[in-house]
């Protein structure tokens, strides 16, 4: 069997508007009838085709406006915390799932002692 990777995106993103969290690879496969090597290279493949991100452990960190880690980004509904990658994306989310009265935050993130502008 060929992977169909529009199924397997859509998978990740069901499963990140309902909530909040990205499916580990067992579940995408169970949910997909492949394997967890086929997953593993489906994800390789959204990844390089940008239509997510992978963590250092080829897990999913992002896709977008999903981020699977939290960077200051938040909306949340009444069972469900989701984030996003930007305040665009926190934006978007509640566009994205059944919410009858989201709320987003951001918090402004400490930059490096490297990055700050001196004086």
């Amino acid at each position: 069997m060929t992977l169909d990777l529009e199924n397997l995106r859509l998978s990740i993103y069901t499963s990140l508007a309902s909530t909040g969290r990205a499916p580990d690879t067992a579940a995408l496969a169970a949910a997909n009838g492949a394997s967890e090597a086929e997953i593993e290279s489906g994800l390789r493949q959204l990844a390089a085709a940008r239509h997510l991100a992978l963590d250092a452990d080829r897990r999913i960190a992002l896709a977008h406006p999903f981020s699977t880690v939290d960077l200051g980004f938040s909306v949340k509904g009444a069972r469900t915390l989701w984030w996003g990658g930007c305040i665009w994306d926190s934006f978007a989310i509640p566009h994205l799932v059944s919410l009858t009265s989201p709320r987003s935050s951001s918090r402004p993130r400490a930059r490096a002692a490297d990055e700050r502008m001196p004086g």
